[in-house]
């Protein structure tokens, strides 16, 4: 049981033999070429004892613990064509984040507000609440909504639409009929930094 190589990673994982198996294993630490633990011993029923387990690579512990993964980029799209608005959140599924959906710019002020993204995607011209009215109400909201970054993408190439935009801090304006979906999701990436890994 003590055989081990130069570069082996050792780990001792303690839990009570009483305890709950999803309880047991309480917390570990990583130091330089070993993997070290600590526990604490459990009572039930007026009896203690301690089960050693010996795991000889690192990924068996993080198996265990269940290895924590990056928090995935919030986006919300707000795009009241149907079609559209699926395709681009499968899109931006695939590539790692977290989508979001609103048909239009009232849903998306309030899930936006609510769920606080990391990035929006805008359609200006919507029902109910279009895009530009969304983005100042957005932007004056003087907390998170005075600094998300907002894409648009739109089939607006009206001078005005385009100036409204920029006034409010757009941070890219994207017309529809130039732009294929993985470009845009590309696009976003670069925007939030994000890596391939």
């Amino acid at each position: 049981m003590r055989k081990s190589t130069k570069n082996a990673r050792r780990a001792k994982l303690l839990h009570s033999a009483n305890s709950p198996a999803e309880g047991r294993i309480l917390t570990y630490f990583r130091r330089k070429s070993a993997l070290l633990s600590a526990s604490i011993s459990g009572e039930r029923n007026g009896v203690e004892g301690v089960c050693i387990v010996r795991v000889t690579r690192i990924e068996h512990v993080e198996r265990m613990f269940g290895r924590k993964k990056k928090t995935a980029k919030t986006i919300l799209i707000v795009e009241d064509e149907a079609s559209l608005r699926r395709a681009l959140e499968e899109k931006f599924s695939h590539a790692g984040f977290r989508a979001l959906t609103a048909a239009n710019g009232e849903e998306g002020l309030e899930v936006g507000l609510d769920a606080q993204p990391d990035l929006i995607l805008l359609d200006i011209i919507m029902p109910r609440l279009d895009g530009l009215k969304m983005l100042k109400a957005l932007r004056a909201d003087k907390g998170w909504g005075a600094d998300v970054p907002v894409m648009i993408l739109t089939n607006s190439r009206e001078k005005g639409d385009i100036v409204a935009a920029l006034q409010e801090g757009v941070t890219q304006y994207l017309a529809k009929a130039d732009w294929h979906i993985e470009d845009i999701v590309t696009r976003a990436r670069e925007l939030l930094k994000m890596t391939n890994d």
